[in-house]
């Protein structure tokens, strides 16, 4: 009599337990779809654009299952996009912490530090990414981006080099590389020259030439042969910049150009230290010994992006520039940068800038001029 009600309770007890198992797993199952849906639902989201809704989504992915890595990345590049810095910061350490093998969460880390200003954060995460991923491009862009930050042109354009290797199609690195280039350029020649009154009569005629009311400083405090050693060494890092750039990529469609400015390097290195030695090497005619002074034959266009417009950017670039017998351009020279981009605007106006040239004693000549190029300014 006590054991057969036993016996039913054992046996109530073992069909309640079989048919809880289904449901049990079904419960589980529920779950880990619910937190896939809302994850690739937000995933989905970001890639249409739809930021606002995306970020809505994954944030109820992450608040269900804190320990979706993917969530939390994606989540870190929809903050990004926003430039919302801190929480793009925040999400992507959430998700370097649960997957810190994977390079991309690195990168978009690195690069929200950057626009943080936290430039050495930026390269040492850049860093990790490129341990986890030696072949991480973008790595080596963020690396770049921050090195152009600095104002290191020559990292700049070697991290840069390096991303374009491993993905030839990235706009980004191909931008920034050119970037380097120009800032290294307009860098050759300072035109705030620190130089000694008294020993520079024949640096001074060079440096009239080409414009000395652009904001040259005589400071007393600096002999002529300092300067002419600083001058030379800054000449010789951007040339052999250009020299790397050359044989790295000697079939860039910007190839030309560069080679052209690598040209202009040597002819004004001649100008600039070895005074009226390097004019009469080149055939400079002082405007000064001129009998008619060259005149501008046509007005090239070149291009304000509306980026720098609306940003409120404002300034000038001044060029120096040989004026051939021909009247067409050559060695053309950074005076005074603005920023790469619009450098880079003026560069490519006054290649194609013709004047009607200068003369001597009824013959054509060549002699240097100023061309100046207005952003954002009232002409």
């Amino acid at each position: 009599m006590f054991r057969k009600p036993q016996k039913r309770r054992c046996v109530l007890g073992f069909l309640i337990w079989v048919c809880l198992i289904p449901f049990s797993n079904s419960q589980t199952s529920f779950a880990q779809s619910g937190q896939n849906v809302d994850t690739t639902r937000g995933t989905a989201l970001f890639e249409s654009g739809d930021t606002s809704a995306a970020i809505s989504t994954l944030m109820t992915a992450v608040k269900a299952h804190s320990d979706d890595a993917e969530a939390w990345h994606f989540l870190g590049r929809s903050y990004n996009r926003l430039g919302k810095n801190a929480e793009a910061i925040e999400a992507f350490l959430h998700a370097v912490k649960l997957r810190p093998s994977f390079a991309p969460s690195h990168v978009g880390l690195a690069l929200a530090l950057q626009r943080a200003n936290k430039l050495s954060e930026s390269s040492r995460e850049a860093e990790v990414g490129l341990k986890a991923d030696p072949k991480c491009d973008e790595c080596h862009y963020v690396l770049a981006l921050v090195a152009l930050r600095k104002g290191d042109q020559h990292e700049t354009w070697r991290h840069a080099v390096l991303a374009l290797e491993m993905n030839p199609a990235s706009l980004a690195a191909r931008d920034l590389r050119n970037q380097a280039l120009v800032n290294a350029y307009s860098q050759a020649l300072s035109v705030k020259l620190k130089i000694d009154e008294s020993k520079t009569q024949g640096v001074l005629l060079a440096l009239n030439l080409i414009g000395s009311q652009m904001g040259i400083i005589l400071d007393p405090t600096m002999a002529t042969q300092d300067f002419r050693t600083k001058q030379s060494d800054r000449f010789d890092r951007v040339s052999t910049l250009y020299k790397e750039a050359l044989e790295q990529s000697p079939a860039d469609p910007d190839a030309v150009e560069w080679r052209e400015r690598l040209n202009a390097i040597r002819v004004w290195r001649s100008i600039i230290l070895t005074d009226e030695e390097g004019l009469k090497k080149h055939s400079i005619i002082p405007r000064s010994e001129l009998s008619t002074q060259p005149v501008p034959a046509n007005q090239p266009p070149y291009n304000f992006p509306d980026d720098f417009r609306q940003a409120g950017v404002k300034g000038r670039v001044v060029l120096g520039a040989i004026v051939r017998e021909d009247g067409r351009t050559e060695s053309i020279f950074v005076v005074e940068p603005l920023h790469a981009l619009l450098t880079q605007e003026a560069l490519t106006a006054a290649r194609q800038q013709l004047f009607k040239p200068a003369t001597k004693d009824g013959k054509p000549v060549k002699t240097i001029v100023m061309l100046q190029y207005s952003f954002g300014l009232t002409k």
